[in-house]
């Protein structure tokens, strides 16, 4: 890597993804948003023993960030080549920017103590009881009516 990729890379966190192909990603990214919302403002997920599960969308997303970080360190260590550029460093770097466009996931990235970091399933998924919250529908499910202006970051 040049010099000025390494800098254009660490100061404004842009690799070689082409620009229209970033432009969807972030677009994505904001749809996923919009789902946790919604998901977070319209159900209530419980477990088999009963307990409400908060902000399932947020912890399963730090699980799933915190196992790739471990199996990224992992591979690094056994020496496996990956991506180019791509180390641990720059994937915690990477982990760092998602979890700040929602500050729920934030703070679940924050607080992660207790999920597990050594696989991408989510535990007792089966068991899982989805209700619908009480109350008017305060927002439709209309992914739809995100604009990418949004959530470019």
């Amino acid at each position: 890597m040049s010099v000025s990729q390494s800098t254009i890379m660490m100061a404004y966190d842009r690799n070689d993804i082409p620009h229209n192909e970033r432009l969807a990603i972030c677009y994505v990214r904001g749809v996923a948003l919009f789902l946790f919302d919604w998901v977070r403002s319209h159900l209530i997920i419980t477990a088999r023993d009963g307990h409400v599960l908060e902000d399932l969308p947020s912890r399963f997303l730090v699980q799933i960030l915190k196992s790739l970080v471990n199996y990224k360190a992992k591979a690094m260590r056994m020496k496996m080549k990956g991506a180019p550029h791509c180390n641990t460093a720059s994937l915690r770097r990477q982990v760092s920017n998602v979890v700040k466009c929602d500050g729920l996931v934030q703070n679940s990235w924050r607080d992660n103590a207790g999920l597990p970091d050594d696989h991408l399933a989510m535990e007792g998924k089966n068991c899982y009881m989805v209700q619908r919250k009480e109350g008017p529908m305060s927002k439709p499910l209309d992914p739809s009516k995100c604009y990418i202006s949004a959530f470019l970051l």
